[in-house]
């Protein structure tokens, strides 16, 4: 075998990773089941929207995460301690989409500057 033919050969990826029991998987899965019920059920009765990220974008505050129950238009409203703000799009994808239904994850944009809001935090939406 020639330098060229060991130099081209492919090399074999050793992947390091952690092995994990089947019983210890369906445990994790039902752990993790549990968690989004329990976030499902400390919203109120309106819709429940979990943000994954805030970015400010000019006079714009884009939320982006996963509506976790109900459903979202432009014309709802953002419940933020004792302020509210009024949704002035949504999009899905980076597209502009008329509604976010349950278990839909996008962006949802407000006219507010200086929000606190942290990856996490569940936004009530009414």
């Amino acid at each position: 075998m020639g330098i060229m033919q060991v130099l081209a050969k492919p090399r074999k990826e050793h992947r390091l990773g952690v092995c994990v029991p089947e019983h210890q998987k369906k445990k994790i899965d039902l752990e993790i089941e549990e968690i989004r019920q329990e976030k499902k059920a400390a919203s109120v009765e309106n819709n429940a929207f979990e943000v994954s990220g805030y970015y400010e974008v000019h006079d714009l505050a884009m939320v982006k995460g996963t509506l976790l129950r109900g459903r979202i238009t432009s014309k709802n409203r953002v419940l933020l301690g004792e302020q509210d703000f009024k949704i002035r799009e949504v999009q899905q994808n980076g597209r502009r989409v008329r509604a976010l239904e349950e278990g839909d994850s996008g962006a949802v944009f407000l006219k507010a500057k200086g929000l606190l809001i942290r990856a996490g935090q569940i936004l009530d939406i009414k």
